[in-house]
């Protein structure tokens, strides 16, 4: 009885998937329209347009959200993966998402930076043991949010003139300086990291900072949006994705106890 109930909810899963496509198809004939009317429309601004079919264009995926086995089967499927190699230790693995966080001027820019270039040379953190690497060279993306590419020769320069040599796996992106919509630079910043993870591939990205991303990074309500955002592009890459995500902590009274 509960194997023919069973393939009854099958079907009926499946059937309704056919319907919902079909609903979705015909929303995005509509809205296709109204995008090509608007497009065509040179009173209309062409960046509303665009956000709104972000917007609009977004839809729920009929499919399960959660899996239900046995222990012994997760045993089995666990089997089947390949396990997560260690890039720094203890400290960071492949396929997970990381927060940095401390004070200011702590030096959490310099020490997520230095993680970074020993991974794209597929070398150890400070060559101790301790923070050993299994992995070989990784393609590293650094999104530096706080610093010019003025400031970041200054610093890591070499005597008078010559900079640093780093490895050729070693990238950064950084914030375009004719850029100055800041009022939705949370959304336009995430979005435009996700397109660049989807193109460049990067096996390992690091974010300086959260405050970028969410301005309100000490609500906790938004700082857990602003995560589950990130987490959702590590699921999606499909290649053993890991990131990095700077965040300071909030300012304090050092005189007063701490209170989690």
């Amino acid at each position: 009885l509960s194997r023919g109930l069973g393939d009854v909810y099958k079907r009926q899963e499946y059937h309704t998937r056919i319907l919902y496509q079909f609903q979705l198809r015909r929303n995005a004939i509509e809205e296709a329209e109204l995008v090509k009317q608007k497009a065509l429309d040179m009173t209309e601004d062409i960046f509303e347009t665009y956000d709104s079919v972000v917007k609009n264009f977004r839809f729920k995926n009929p499919q399960n959200v959660l899996t239900y086995k046995s222990m012994n089967q997760t045993m089995i499927d666990g089997a089947k993966e390949p396990p997560a190699k260690r890039l720094c230790g203890s400290l960071l693995h492949e396929n997970t998402l990381a927060i940095l966080f401390a004070g200011a001027g702590t030096g959490k820019t310099i020490f997520s930076t230095q993680i970074g270039d020993v991974l794209s040379r597929g070398t150890n953190l400070f060559g101790n043991k301790d923070f050993y690497n299994t992995a070989k060279e990784k393609k590293v993306a650094l999104f530096d949010f706080e610093m010019e590419e003025s400031e970041v020769f200054e610093r890591y320069k070499r005597g008078d003139s010559d900079g640093f040599e780093w490895h050729k796996n070693f990238f950064r992106s950084g914030i375009n300086p004719k850029f100055i919509d800041f009022e939705d630079a949370d959304t336009l910043i995430t979005n435009e990291i996700q397109l660049k993870i989807e193109e460049h591939k990067p096996d390992i990205v690091i974010l300086d900072n959260i405050t970028y991303i969410s301005s309100e990074s000490s609500d906790t309500k938004m700082a857990t949006k602003t995560m589950k955002k990130l987490l959702a592009i590590q699921k999606q890459s499909g290649n053993k994705l890991s990131i990095i995500v700077i965040a300071h902590t909030p300012k304090r009274d050092p005189s007063l106890p701490i209170e989690l």
